[in-house]
């Protein structure tokens, strides 16, 4: 079994190629105490370099900055405003605070034919008044 676990990890044996649900419970179960341990393991190398500490041929790469709707309430306001077709569900279902989806959602309000820009250019205003930015933490990359 350990054979195959380790094959399995080595990308060796296709998952498919292991059968009988003992075998592949007993694989999840040690794939969970393996994963946990791979966590634990990037926590401390990434703490190491956060400290400068880094292995050889790797080197941290700069967290991206992250922009977050934080004032979720008052950008449905907003929306409702400027758009009074807008249904509360509509807004609902973007609302996990991915520009991606509330610039979909934007730009179903306007007419068809409207150029994108223009969503683009209302999710930049609403995020100068409704969001933050962070920047996430640098990650520890493998060099190229």
């Amino acid at each position: 079994m350990k054979e195959d676990i380790i094959n399995l990890l080595e990308g060796v044996l296709p998952p498919e190629k292991v059968t009988g649900e003992r075998d592949i419970a007993q694989i999840l179960d040690t794939f969970s105490v393996y994963e946990k341990n791979i966590r634990a393991f990037k926590a401390y190398a990434q703490a190491m370099a956060d400290e400068g500490l880094l292995p050889e041929g790797y080197e941290l790469k700069p967290g991206a900055t992250v922009t977050t709707f934080t004032d979720v309430a008052g950008l449905y306001r907003q929306l409702c405003l400027d758009f009074p077709d807008m249904k509360p569900w509509q807004f609902q279902a973007c609302c996990k605070v991915e520009n991606g989806k509330l610039e979909k959602l934007i730009s179903e309000q306007y007419p068809i034919g409207t150029p994108k820009l223009k969503s683009k250019w209302k999710i930049d205003q609403l995020a100068l008044d409704y969001a933050a930015q962070k920047q996430n933490k640098p990650s520890l990359n493998k060099k190229k």
